[in-house]
């Protein structure tokens, strides 16, 4: 089954601006897109761009100025369950790739786990083709064609918000990452090991996707947070935490040198018991550094 999908241009914001907090469509000479760009709304402290579509489905890049963590979301899918979902998307003509996505408190909403990255993707418009596993009656797949407008300031807007770059040549590398397990040539020595961040009870639980490189030492610096959520959880500061202590290692060969390598991972948290460690189910991927 599919679904092709058109842009809605003209209608009122207030269904989308209530799952997006109350955002208000910014109006002010500044800050306005093109009237052929997505929308942008600003409120709150927060920056968002978005496209609605026919379909009923919606595509949001945004921004929590003051935590810095930005969000790429595709709203209205299909209720997923569990925390995580698998999405088949591509961009033109590119073959589909399949991904995980997490689902937080709304069970039709997808978050991913590259928001900068994917929302650098998607601002040059085109045909989106999605693929739901299971998402159509009776168990069948459901496709999506999205015919997603180009953006030319408003997604800018949103990551110079949350001070990501433009430009970012980690993109490629992560972009071939494959999702899964740690790839034959490299192990971990010493998972990371997270601690649930104190302050931030009132979450059931959150996740963080980080990217790092490996030294030649089995140590990983240059970590990055792609995406945490909630926002406001302190579950990316937590991740990056749990990396100073964490190693990978050269299979069976401890006391070789480790290959210089872009390391993406994802860490979930569950509130644990009063003062207990938790490691969190991780999930690895890695690939050389370019």
């Amino acid at each position: 089954m599919s679904s092709t999908s058109r842009p809605v241009l003209g209608l009122a914001a207030l269904a989308l601006a209530g799952a997006l907090g109350g955002l208000a469509q910014a109006q002010t000479p500044d800050t306005a897109p093109p009237a052929d760009d997505w929308t942008l709304a600003d409120r709150a402290g927060i920056t968002a761009a978005y496209v609605r579509f026919d379909s009923g489905i919606d595509i949001v890049v945004r921004c929590k100025g003051e935590s810095d963590s930005i969000e790429t979301l595709i709203m209205g899918l299909p209720a997923g369950e569990g925390r995580s979902r698998p999405l088949r998307v591509s961009l033109g003509d590119q073959p589909l790739i399949e991904r995980t996505w997490y689902v937080g408190d709304e069970p039709t909403t997808a978050i991913s786990g590259s928001p900068a990255r994917f929302a650098r993707t998607l601002r040059g418009g085109g045909a989106v083709n999605m693929v739901v596993p299971g998402g159509a009656q009776n168990g069948r797949n459901l496709r999506y064609i999205l015919n997603l407008p180009a953006s030319s300031s408003a997604v800018d807007q949103v990551l110079t918000a949350c001070g990501k770059p433009l430009v970012d040549p980690r993109d490629l590398q992560i972009e071939e990452v494959p999702e899964g397990g740690l790839p034959t040539g490299i192990a971990w020595a010493r998972p990371p090991l997270a601690i649930y961040p104190e302050g931030f009870r009132t979450y059931a639980w959150g996740f963080a996707t980080i990217t790092c490189l490996s030294q030649r030492d089995g140590s990983l610096d240059s970590c990055e947070t792609e995406a945490q959520y909630p926002l406001d959880g302190g579950f990316g500061a937590a991740a990056l935490r749990a990396m100073r202590l964490a190693k990978v290692q050269v299979p069976d060969q401890p006391d070789q040198p480790v290959p210089r390598r872009l390391v993406s991972f994802t860490l979930r948290f569950v509130v644990p018991d009063v003062s207990s460690a938790l490691r969190p189910e991780t999930g690895s991927r890695i690939r050389p550094a370019g």
